[in-house]
């Protein structure tokens, strides 16, 4: 009886002449995603009020060089907990339009990346016990989500 010989490389090719190496698709690998930046304003407001003062606009023209680069700016209108559930959330819409329409004026064509989000009686960022924590509710926060 013959003996096997022995396996190495060159008698491993030469058994198997029909396997071939075969070459496998590279899938390129995903290219890196920017990564998100959120610069955030807060515009205060006046009991049961939703117009702008002149501090406050003056606080949001600050930030319009931020809001030119936007990919997408969020604008969150909230209230304290004072007053009926569904005037809260009347009052915090209107207060997110009124800082939507403000930042329309001096930004025409910002409309595209803005995104409204308000809730009366919600998110509070102060105890509504004291008057000072309620005026801190009273509040538009607006998010602009940079890209890079």
């Amino acid at each position: 009886m013959r003996a096997c010989p022995t396996r190495t490389p060159k008698t491993l090719v030469s058994s198997a002449p029909s396997i071939r190496p075969v070459a496998l698709p590279v899938t390129p690998p995903e290219p890196p995603q920017p990564k998100e930046h959120v610069e955030r304003l807060t515009v205060s407001f006046a009991v049961a009020g939703s117009s702008l003062s002149a501090q406050e606009k003056k606080r949001i023209r600050d930030f319009l060089p931020v809001a030119r680069q936007a990919a997408r700016i969020v604008i969150s209108g909230r209230t304290d907990s004072t007053g009926e559930e569904q005037a809260n959330d009347r009052l915090a819409l209107s207060r997110a339009i009124a800082t939507r329409n403000f930042l329309r004026q001096q930004i025409p064509g910002v409309d595209n990346v803005i995104v409204i989000d308000a809730k009366g009686s919600c998110c509070f960022v102060a105890d509504n016990a004291t008057p000072d924590g309620r005026a801190r509710n009273r509040r538009v926060d607006v998010a602009f989500a940079l890209q890079g």
